[in-house]
């Protein structure tokens, strides 16, 4: 009975080291060091971005004073007023593009897609289980770190 006792632990003990290694970053821990990374992509890396906003909505205005005018003689004027702010539209589009095609999008993506075939090959079963409600991400991470720091120490005194 003892034996079959100190089998079933040490089972339990394997499954657990196995599950949550001590000696090496899991998929999930790579997943939030790159949600964490400062490498982040988001609309900042596009300092002109919101000029080129402001610029849409310039031309905007101007299309609808264009569309509103009756009279011939202010709406050459407006036409031209509308053209040149869409020259400047152009010229600011262009400057965010370059922007952009200065941001890693395909590496991070490479990155992005692997991290989720990880996941989804370690962890798949877990996503089937149905959650009422999903807490935020902030939230969750530091709970997450202190669950499995908990679970390290179980693992180690195991």
């Amino acid at each position: 009975s003892q034996i079959k006792n100190l089998h079933v632990l040490s089972s339990m003990v394997r499954k657990l080291r196995i599950q949550f290694p001590i000696d090496k970053e899991t998929p999930l821990d790579l997943a939030i060091a790159l949600v964490q990374s400062p490498k982040k992509i988001d609309v900042s890396m596009a300092a002109s971005l919101p000029y080129v906003i402001s610029a849409i909505n310039a031309c905007k205005s101007a299309q609808d004073e264009i569309i509103k005018c009756s009279d011939s003689t202010i709406l050459a004027e407006k036409i031209e007023t509308r053209d040149r702010l869409r020259r400047d539209l152009y010229d600011k589009l262009n400057t965010t593009l370059q922007e952009l095609n200065q941001v890693p999008l395909q590496d991070r993506g490479k990155q992005v897609q692997e991290i989720v075939t990880a996941l989804t090959t370690h962890y798949d079963t877990f996503t089937r289980i149905p959650i009422p409600s999903i807490p935020p991400i902030d939230s969750l991470i530091p709970t997450f770190e202190e669950w499995k720091s908990n679970k390290r120490g179980e693992v180690i005194e195991a």
